[in-house]
């Protein structure tokens, strides 16, 4: 990995400690309603989170939690702030507008269980986490 992937990376962890709290208050939601209903759409309002634009660091600059309707699989999008890591690329290295980490989480048997995938490439994700 070169150096300057590697300082992209350290970034990009940035999502993972924003998603952690909110993975945790997910949790706590699934628990106490038995999981997601997959009737109706649920966002951040719905699980007693802040907005999205409120839910921001240095690198990253918005992360939305949300449930579509006919689905029992929570995601939460941890957009990238490209204007801070610009020129970010998939794993085909074309240049992308909207990088992402999304985290699924699926309520299994009483708890959540997550999941990591993101558009960007594989090199900046760690090893749990799949990447394009």
């Amino acid at each position: 990995m070169t150096y300057s992937a590697y300082v992209t990376r350290n970034k990009i962890h940035e999502a993972f400690l924003l998603a952690q709290p909110i993975q945790n208050a997910l949790n706590d939601y699934a628990v106490l309603h038995a999981g997601f209903n997959k009737d109706g759409e649920l966002t951040n309002t719905s699980f007693g989170l802040p907005q999205p634009f409120e839910i921001q660091g240095t690198y990253i600059k918005s992360v939305v939690a949300r449930k579509e309707q006919g689905s029992q699989v929570v995601n939460i999008y941890a957009y990238i702030n490209t204007e801070i890591i610009p020129n970010l690329e998939d794993g085909r290295d074309i240049e992308l507008s909207a990088p992402y980490i999304q985290f699924n989480g699926n309520f299994e048997k009483s708890e959540v269980v997550w999941s990591c995938s993101s558009n960007i490439a594989k090199r900046y994700l760690p090893k749990d986490c799949s990447g394009s």
